[in-house]
């Protein structure tokens, strides 16, 4: 995966990648949805695919957007997990911790 997406991903913390788990950050709605279209032709070409029903997308800032792909709309989250971490689209912690707890 790291091989033939190499020229595709950006610096860490606007690409991320572990096995087969990826996350992709952007500045904006249009070149996010721009990449993960990047990103769903690159992994065709190799006979991967782009799991529609597990990718999903967070913001921080609440808007109505939507993004899409193929003609299908992503899931929209509040809270998004990646490699065991919790992310909220406010910032907050809460989340995290109240997993941290129920793991103890």
């Amino acid at each position: 995966m790291d091989t033939i997406t190499r020229d595709l991903q950006q610096s860490i913390s606007w690409t991320l990648l572990y096995a087969d788990d990826v996350m992709l950050a952007d500045t904006t709605r249009e070149s996010l949805q721009e990449h993960i279209l990047l990103w769903k032709n690159r992994l065709s070409q190799y006979g991967l695919h782009l799991n529609l029903n597990k990718t999903e997308y967070l913001e921080t800032n609440p808007t109505t957007y939507t993004i899409e792909v193929d003609g299908s709309k992503l899931n929209k989250t509040s809270c998004f997990r990646y490699l065991g971490s919790r992310l909220s689209s406010d910032g907050g912690m809460e989340d995290e911790i109240r997993t941290g707890i129920k793991a103890a």
